[in-house]
């Protein structure tokens, strides 16, 4: 026959979890911290060395904006029964359609120099609507939406002597290079912590466990 838990069991699981919870949503509000000083260092200071780049792509505007709300939407503390998980975001498990669709290929690397144009440039260059052309972006009207062109000779005439603009300030910022995984980079915060976090919370429950049953026999 297996005995029932204890009352003092039950309360120590109880208070545990409870306190672990809280303890896991004030990390959450870290997470979002560190993953957004990641955005601004290694996306906005990016795009905005090229001033004309980093208007069109307005990573410091609306997408950042836009980004934040995500992130404190995310459900980070889940409970599993008795159990506490949390759940970091990452390329699978973060929203990043709509108007934060731009950031998938910056996360996943991209090989190859690119040129930024928008609807109406990109029909200028190729004397068609991007039809079955992948936009960047799909929050901004059709003509205003972004659209990554791969850099070659002919590309660049159309640039110089139809679109009369400098290519050099339609280069993609983010050509040529690795995965960026800014949501990656909180992980090791929350792995460094989570021990200290569990055993901090079991023993502030011990210590008001027994405080509760003091004199209790």
């Amino acid at each position: 026959m297996i005995a029932a838990p204890s009352k003092v069991s039950l309360d120590l699981a109880s208070i545990s979890k409870k306190k672990l919870i809280e303890r896991l949503e004030k990390a959450s509000e870290r997470v979002i911290e560190l993953i957004m000083e990641e955005y601004d260092d290694g996306l906005v200071a990016v795009s905005n060395s090229n001033r004309e780049v980093g208007k069109v792509l307005d990573f410091a505007g609306k997408r950042r904006d836009e980004f934040v709300r995500r992130l404190e939407k995310f459900e980070y503390v889940m409970e599993d029964g008795n159990n506490v998980k949390f759940k970091m975001p990452t390329m699978e498990s973060f929203d990043l359609s709509g108007n934060l669709k731009i950031f998938a290929n910056i996360f996943e690397g991209t090989t190859g120099v690119y040129y930024v144009v928008d609807g109406k440039e990109y029909e200028t260059i190729y004397g068609k609507r991007p039809i079955n052309a992948e936009p960047l972006d799909e929050y901004m009207t059709k003509k205003d939406r972004l659209y990554l062109i791969k850099k070659s000779g002919a590309v660049d005439r159309k640039i110089k002597n139809v679109l009369k603009k400098n290519i050099n300030n339609m280069i993609f910022p983010f050509s040529n290079t690795p995965p960026i995984n800014i949501l990656d980079s909180a992980g090791e915060y929350v792995e460094r912590n989570m021990p200290k976090w569990v055993e901090d919370t079991v023993g502030v429950s011990v210590r008001r466990l027994a405080k509760k049953y003091k004199g209790v026999r």
